[in-house]
């Protein structure tokens, strides 16, 4: 080949890879699945990462006001630790009854089954923390009943810190109230306020001068703010404490603000309308226009309001203990003493009305038993059997013939047929045992989170379809639940929050 032709070919295969290349840098750029995705495709709400969920949506809520991102959220979340032998916040709201009714007042007020820190892995991004402080501690608590000691060393504050500073992308927003005696609250509001925003790292604290609910997910990225702090009551008086009234609204969707009109006895025993008029009023506040809530955050608070239950519970708990299956292990009861107590009867006793630590405390009624009788001989004359021994007829055989039959000793004949297996019997004796300790009565089965899981998957049906009309969908910010990181009735973890995330993909 000439060194003309050569050349020439030279230039045409240097132009066809050149061709090619490009050719190839096209696709991959526009190639929307397969090789490489482009770089501002968001994953599907199933391959979202619970833990990291807001960082992995950042190309799409980059440039979305807080107020708009659907975010789950925790009701109550330091409640997870309540048992009912924790202890009563002496300034809750329910101290009187909860004191008196220990097991009841923990069934009703545990709204979550894990950590705050496990809650915020599961997805949860919008913290509803009450802390109470008594005798110079600190705990979280609902209502009265309190949970864990917050503030102490390595405890849950210092876990929610070190979730905050591994997830720097993650936006939590932490509604803070406290109660304390009231001369004693706006320090204490101050205090908790301080101690929260030391551990939770106070350069990441979104100062309420900068931003606001309107500010965009990218903004408070951008300048290192992961943290909010809404200040329920007011009296923190710090430039990291946004204001929860001038901030946050439910729009009439919290029970309290317009409680269902229902039926105590109907709610208790079948909760279903209860749960209808609950989503009919998450849906009236979704629908409603915002007004001047504009620009504050959405909170809406998609939970069943136990104060429509507790009046019968407690009805219920002061005749007779709480149910077995709300404090004790199946097959255990309930016995008050030291603050509430699991014992065991036997198989088959029950328990007796003395006290549970007596020798007599289960006990065995006496009843009829029955067995079969043995067959001994044949004997024409009744007078002929043995003793121990009976003479039957044998009326059921043809020709007629007299047998000796027996019954097991204590035993009498019975008026069946001799053969049947029931022909002998006896009374037993009246027995007496006494019960077993289990340990003392916890919350192994809730009455609230019992609750929350058969609401939330109603709640799941409304988030994947009614509530995606455009109308409703537009408004939804945070939903705040009971039992966010559980199982709604038929589905599993974590569906619940990756409904409500989804709405940042479509």
């Amino acid at each position: 080949m000439s060194a003309a032709r050569r050349s020439t070919a030279r230039r045409i295969s240097t132009a066809s890879t050149r061709l090619l290349l490009l050719v190839a840098a096209l696709a991959m750029m526009w190639l929307p699945t397969g090789g490489q995705a482009r770089a501002d495709t968001p994953p599907a709400p199933t391959q979202v990462r619970l833990d990291s969920w807001m960082g992995d949506l950042a190309p799409r809520i980059a440039g979305t006001p807080l107020n708009r991102i659907a975010m789950p959220g925790s009701h109550d979340a330091g409640s997870w630790s309540i048992t009912a032998r924790s202890g009563q916040c002496r300034t809750g709201y329910i101290y009187d009854l909860a004191r008196g009714f220990p097991q009841l007042a923990a069934s009703v007020a545990r709204t979550q089954r894990v950590s705050i820190a496990e809650q915020l892995s599961n997805g949860s991004r919008y913290v509803d923390l009450r802390l109470c402080k008594q005798d110079g501690h600190w705990f979280t608590f609902h209502g009265s009943p309190l949970g864990s000691p917050f503030f102490e060393p390595n405890g849950e504050a210092e876990q929610i810190g070190r979730w905050i500073a591994a997830h720097p992308s993650e936006i939590v927003v932490v509604s803070l109230s406290v109660s304390a005696p009231p001369a004693e609250l706006p320090a204490a509001t101050a205090e908790a306020y301080d101690r929260f925003a030391a551990v939770a790292g106070t350069a990441r604290l979104a100062p309420r001068t900068r931003f606001a609910p309107t500010s965009t997910y990218g903004s408070l990225v951008a300048a290192g703010k992961n943290v909010i702090l809404l200040d329920d009551s007011g009296l923190a008086d710090r430039d990291g404490a946004w204001s929860a009234t001038a901030t946050s609204s439910g729009r009439g969707s919290y029970p309290a603000d317009s409680p269902p009109a229902g039926n105590y006895l109907r709610d208790f025993a079948s909760p279903q309308a209860l749960f209808a008029e609950t989503l009919a009023r998450d849906r009236a506040a979704l629908a409603r226009d915002p007004g001047g809530d504009a620009g504050k955050f959405f909170v809406m608070a998609g939970i069943v309001q136990p104060d429509t239950l507790l009046g019968l519970a407690g009805l219920q708990q002061s005749f007779t203990a709480l149910p077995d299956s709300m404090t004790c292990v199946a097959g255990s009861f309930h016995d008050p003493r030291n603050g509430g107590e699991c014992w065991a009867c036997p198989a088959e006793y029950v328990r007796n009305i003395t006290p549970v630590t007596q020798g007599d405390a289960c006990w065995l009624p006496s009843r009829a038993v029955s067995t079969a009788a043995t067959y001994v001989r044949n004997e024409t004359w009744a007078w002929n059997c043995p003793a121990g021994t009976f003479w039957d007829p044998r009326m059921d055989a043809f020709p007629w013939q007299g047998q000796c039959w027996s019954c097991p000793p204590d035993h009498l004949r019975n008026v069946t047929p001799v053969t049947s297996a029931n022909a002998c019997w006896r009374m037993t004796p009246l027995r007496q045992a006494p019960a077993a300790f289990r340990g003392p009565s916890g919350i192994n089965r809730t009455f609230l989170l019992d609750r929350a899981a058969s609401y939330n998957a109603l709640l799941h049906q409304q988030l994947l379809g009614p509530w995606k009309a455009p109308e409703l969908r537009r408004n939804l910010n945070i939903v705040a639940v009971d039992d966010v990181t559980g199982a709604p009735d038929g589905l599993q973890p974590g569906d619940l929050a990756r409904a409500v995330i989804a709405y940042n993909t479509q």
